[in-house]
């Protein structure tokens, strides 16, 4: 995947995200946007197949939580050289003054 195309899916990610919250609750979420990511939080025990990389090292480098974050920060965090996480879960965290704090799980 190209590293332009893995930013426009989070940004739409994002918006989506965002617009159904809002459908179930009544708290203001402002329109600019962080994000905390949480590595390494899956594994599903089934062997790699091909193609397929993982990064166990992540947490030792990163920390298990990094951000908050752009969304930049999080694309140059999770693409690399043309892979990305297989699965990604994107959810509202919480909010502050000025930003919506977005929780990406991977």
């Amino acid at each position: 995947m190209q590293k332009s195309t893995f930013h426009e899916h989070l940004v739409k990610a994002t918006s989506h995200t965002c617009e159904f919250t809002r459908e179930f609750v009544r708290d203001y979420l402002p329109e600019s946007f962080l994000y905390i990511v949480r590595l390494n939080q899956s594994y599903d025990r089934h062997p790699l197949k091909p193609g397929e990389h993982v990064f166990p090292d992540d947490v030792a480098r990163h920390g298990a939580q990094v951000g908050p974050l752009s969304a930049e920060q999080v694309v140059e965090l999770l693409w690399r050289g043309g892979l990305v996480p297989e699965g990604i879960d994107i959810s509202v965290g919480h909010t502050d003054d000025k930003h919506t704090i977005m929780e990406i799980i991977c």
